[in-house]
């Protein structure tokens, strides 16, 4: 065991194994997602975005959206925060279905 170690300190430091790399995540929380916070501003200036639509709109029909207008911006909406708890699951290493498969 000596002998190892006393030729593993002569050896070049190129010879000495490396660990192997880091599996692919594949989308999940890691180095490299950006992270939650990150995720969470980008959705909130989305958001912010969506609510000075609906006041252009509001303010274009007068004061109160008209049913129209309603509609379009609950539609919006839906699909901002749709792909909102989309991209929350993805970022959640433990979200699984029911059946115990990846949501992924």
């Amino acid at each position: 065991m000596i002998v190892a170690l006393l030729a593993l300190a002569a050896a070049p430091f190129s010879a000495i194994p490396e660990f192997p790399p880091d599996p692919p995540t594949h989308g999940g929380s890691g180095f490299e997602r950006p992270s939650r916070q990150a995720l969470d501003f980008a959705y909130e200036a989305k958001a912010a975005a969506l609510r000075d639509e609906m006041h252009a709109l509001q303010a274009a029909d007068g004061g109160e959206l008209t049913a129209e207008h309603r509609s379009y911006v609950r539609q919006k909406l839906e699909a901002l925060l749709t792909a909102y708890r989309h991209e929350v699951r993805l970022d959640d290493p433990m979200s699984v279905n029911a059946d115990g498969t990846l949501v992924r």
